[in-house]
C-alpha cells in the first residue's frame, strides 16, 4: 500500500482537525484525554481521544472513564492512532476485556495536487435537504441520522456539503470541511446503482478545488482498512496512507 510520511506535528495537527471537523454533542476532558459522546454515532464522536498533552491513564482512571460511558448507555471505547498511543495502552485494555474493532487508515494529499476544475455538483447550506439526499444516495434511514443532522450542523464554517446528479437524479454525496488548515472529506457515498462511474472521483475534485480556492495546506480522509475499493480510488486520486488508527471497545 503507499504511504506517505510527514513530520508528527503534521499528523497531530490532522487529528485536530478531525475533531474540530466532526464536533461530538459532548466532551469532557480527562488528563489530556478528550471523552466524547454523541449518542452512539461514529465512533470518532463516542470515543476516547488522545492529545499531544494525555497523560498516562491508571487503572482508576480507566474504572472512572468507563462509568461516563455507561452512564450514559454507551459501550467504553478508546480510539487509539499508532503514531499517539501511549505504550501499553492497549494492552491494557486487552487485558480489560476490550475488543478490537474498525482498523482504518488516515490518507492525505498534499496542497499542491489540488485540481482546479469547473464546478457541476450542487452546493446546500440546508444541512437537513442535503441529508436527506445523503440518505437516498448512502441508504441510511435508520434514527441515528437525526444525529447525523445535529452533528453536521455543528460543523464551523468553512463547510462544504454537495450533491452530484445525473440524469436529474442524485448519485453522490460528500462534505468537506475545513479546520486547523486541513479540508477534511467525510461522508462520500456512491448510489449503489451508480458505481465505478466516476460519480464519486468527480465530486472529491470539486471538493478539492474548493479546498484550494480557500488556500487548504493539505486534504485527509478515513477510511476502514478493509474498504479495497475506496482506498484504490483514493490511492488513484493521490491520496497515500499518512497513519492507521482503531478502536478498543467494552461491553456496555
Amino acid at each position: 500500500m503507499n504511504e506517505t510520511s510527514l513530520h508528527e506535528n503534521d499528523l497531530h495537527d490532522i487529528e485536530a482537525a478531525a475533531t474540530a471537523s466532526w464536533p461530538a454533542l459532548e466532551e469532557e476532558r480527562r488528563r489530556g484525554w478528550i471523552l466524547r459522546f454523541s449518542r452512539g454515532y461514529t465512533g470518532r464522536a463516542n470515543s476516547v481521544n488522545a492529545t499531544p498533552g494525555s497523560e498516562p491513564l491508571r487503572d482508576g482512571d480507566l474504572t472512572a472513564i468507563e462509568a461516563r460511558y455507561r452512564d450514559r448507555g454507551l459501550p467504553p471505547l478508546f480510539r487509539l492512532a499508532e503514531f499517539s498511543a501511549p505504550p501499553g495502552l492497549d494492552a491494557a485494555l486487552e487485558a480489560r476485556g476490550y475488543r478490537p474493532r474498525d482498523r482504518s487508515l488516515v490518507m492525505t494529499l498534499p496542497a499542491g495536487a489540488f485540481p482546479a476544475v469547473e464546478e457541476s455538483s450542487r452546493a446546500f447550506d440546508d444541512v437537513a435537504a442535503w441529508l436527506e439526499l445523503f440518505q437516498s444516495v448512502s441508504g441510511k434511514r435508520s434514527t441515528d441520522q437525526a444525529t447525523h443532522l445535529e452533528l453536521v450542523r455543528r460543523i464551523a464554517p468553512p463547510r462544504m456539503l454537495l450533491v452530484r446528479e445525473s440524469v436529474g437524479q442524485p448519485v453522490a454525496c460528500g462534505l468537506g470541511v475545513l479546520a486547523n488548515g486541513w479540508l477534511g472529506l467525510f461522508d462520500i457515498a456512491t448510489a449503489a446503482d451508480q458505481r465505478r462511474r466516476g460519480h464519486g472521483r468527480a465530486l472529491c475534485r470539486e471538493l478539492l478545488s474548493r479546498g484550494r480556492a480557500l488556500r487548504a495546506r493539505g486534504a485527509y480522509l478515513q477510511v476502514l482498512a478493509s474498504n479495497a475499493p475506496a482506498i484504490a480510488l483514493y490511492e488513484a486520486m493521490g491520496f497515500r496512507t499518512a497513519y492507521a488508527y482503531g478502536y478498543r471497545q467494552a461491553e456496555v
